[in-house]
């Protein structure tokens, strides 16, 4: 990870080490990414907390029917809840009030960690503590989204995230978009997966290059 960004410490090297070498205990991180993505879109620096939860859930619930393990925590209540709200159990607004009650207890606060360290670059702020509780994108974001690779960014998530679980990816822009420019050195499967380490595996190809198996996929990075 620390050659990776001494490579180059830009915008998206940082962007990308948080979703590649962050740790993963649950899948949260891609959900918060993924929002954060959208919600610097509209131009509005300052999200409630209702507001993140609305895209932060929809991400959860749509990978929950493909990969039901998202943690690696046997029970979760927020988990539990999003499971409620693909059969229809609870509605919209429950499932919003139960994000913002359990969704972001520890996301918010571990998304710029990497190695056990905060990287020096924040896309958004933790303004919980304010009177009107919520995050704010930093023009670190907004300037993220100014970058020629930004495009990328959404498909490499996507990817991290399906590798993570074990889904396989398939789609060719996904594959090509994800990990190009030297964007991931992942030479730990058990870091990729919430299951079993044997179901990612990782084998040298050549110098400088690594191909990560999903239980259906080659995918080549650099490295």
């Amino acid at each position: 990870m620390a050659d990776f960004l001494e490579r180059q410490r830009t915008l998206d090297s940082y962007w990308r080490a948080v979703i590649l070498f962050g740790k993963n205990v649950a899948s949260y991180k891609f959900a918060l990414a993924k929002s954060l993505i959208e919600l610097s879109a509209e131009g509005q620096s300052f999200v409630k907390l209702e507001e993140l939860a609305i895209p932060f859930s929809k991400h959860i619930v749509e990978h929950l029917r493909s990969a039901p393990k998202q943690a690696t925590s046997s029970s979760s209540r927020f988990l539990e809840a999003c499971r409620k709200s693909s059969v229809g159990e609870i509605n919209a607004d429950e499932l919003t009030s139960q994000t913002v009650s359990l969704g972001f207890n520890n996301v918010i606060d571990a998304f710029h960690i990497v190695n056990r360290a905060e990287i020096p670059v924040r896309f958004f702020l933790d303004e919980r503590g304010s009177g009107n509780a919520g995050i704010r994108l930093t023009d670190e974001l907004f300037r993220l989204r100014e970058q020629i690779q930004f495009g990328n960014l959404p498909l490499e998530v996507e990817a991290r995230w399906r590798l993570g679980t074990g889904i396989a990816v398939e789609d060719h822009a996904m594959q090509s978009a994800a990990f190009q420019g030297g964007a991931s050195c992942i030479k730990d499967s058990a870091a990729f997966s919430f299951d079993e380490p044997q179901h990612l595996q990782t084998s040298p190809l050549n110098r400088g290059w690594y191909i990560i198996r999903s239980p259906e996929v080659w995918t080549r990075i650099s490295c």
